[in-house]
């Protein structure tokens, strides 16, 4: 009975630094496709050092300043292997700051986070306020003001972010990452591992979609996005685009950042629009989510990273008014090709699992 446990690798997935799932619901569901009888995950909100786990993953997100101060004292204590899984590029001292904003007030601001955290939490309460005062402007006015507090709000955020991850990552073993662009600074190769996205794929169901054309878009709508949605549908010759068209109409005058959640399965491609005008890589956890639905994923853009061979480039089709059997038969092939691949750095991180 003891040497049964014994050969169980148990790890906690610690999750209470998160106010949502929504945002990590990808990962949590990666690791439970990779259980099997000698390797579980337990997913908790809580920190237990009596239980005993062979090791904790966390999820790289430390905001909160009363969970971060938690999880801090737990790693200090705890005896098992300590992981951290990041999903955001560094970038210019920051994360995803691809366009190299800087602002010496915010650093000092999050660098001294700890005695302004309550101030942060009533700034929130007032910028929502704020936004009230908004209907006193044009429509023009509101465009420009919303897109800049926009473009301000996830500047500071990703600085706040990461000013509180170089507090803490000194304290892990080991690192997940969930794209291979994720680059960390001062760590050996050998502690690092890159998530695999491999999936199940059905080429009849692939197939029946391509030939149904129906395009969608689903995330957070801004400016820019909304820009981009309007180019697609102005070049547009092959998809059915009825769902972006319906976005572009009700947001023609006023666009408010919102966020528009559309289920994918009953849909067939899925247009993925860079964040950003200078965003520079795809996002293979939203691809994967959609393949698994057998969608595929759609965009305009040339990303410099493996994961685009995920996406069908739909420059290819903007000449082309029916389906075409080279096209799919050429998207397939490099789908299985990608697949091939990720599915040895899957078995190298379960060997990692188990044999620490």
């Amino acid at each position: 009975m003891d040497k049964k446990k014994k050969s169980i690798n148990k790890y906690l997935i610690y999750t209470g630094n998160h106010r949502s799932s929504y945002g990590i619901s990808e990962y949590i569901e990666y690791f439970k496709r990779v259980e099997s009888r000698k390797l579980k995950f337990v997913i908790s909100e809580k920190l237990d050092l009596k239980k005993n786990y062979q090791g904790v993953i966390v999820i790289e997100e430390f905001t909160d300043y009363k969970k971060f101060k938690e999880l801090s004292f737990f790693l200090n204590k705890f005896k098992g292997k300590k992981i951290l899984l990041l999903t955001e590029f560094i970038k210019n001292d920051s994360f995803n700051n691809f366009l190299n904003n800087q602002s010496k007030f915010f650093k000092f601001f999050f660098e001294n986070y700890k005695f302004f955290y309550s101030f942060i939490y009533y700034l929130r309460i007032i910028n929502n306020i704020s936004k009230n005062i908004l209907n006193l402007f044009s429509n023009k006015v509101k465009n420009k003001i919303l897109d800049y507090d926009l473009r301000l709000t996830d500047y500071s955020y990703f600085l706040l972010r990461y000013i509180q991850y170089l507090k803490i990552y000194n304290k892990f073993d080991f690192f997940f990452i969930s794209h291979e662009k994720i680059k960390i600074k001062n760590i050996k190769k050998s502690r690092i591992f890159i998530l695999d996205y491999h999936f199940k794929l059905s080429k009849k169901k692939l197939k029946k979609n391509f030939i149904k054309k129906r395009a969608f878009f689903s995330g957070q709508l801004n400016s820019y996005r909304l820009y981009y949605l309007k180019n697609f549908i102005f070049k547009n010759k092959f998809f059915n685009s009825q769902n972006i068209e319906q976005i572009i109409n009700y947001n023609k005058n006023f666009i408010v950042s919102k966020f528009l959640n559309i289920d994918s399965k009953s849909l067939d491609f899925s247009l993925y629009i860079p964040k950003l005008k200078n965003w520079r890589y795809s996002s293979p956890s939203r691809h994967i989510r959609d393949l698994r639905n057998q969608t595929i994923p759609i965009s305009i853009e040339n990303f410099n990273d493996i994961y685009s061979k995920m996406i069908f480039n739909v420059k290819k089709f903007y000449r082309k008014e029916n389906y075409n059997y080279h096209l799919f038969e050429s998207y397939y092939n490099s789908l299985k090709k990608f697949n091939r691949k990720e599915i040895i750095k899957r078995k190298k991180l379960i060997y990692f699992l188990n044999d620490i």
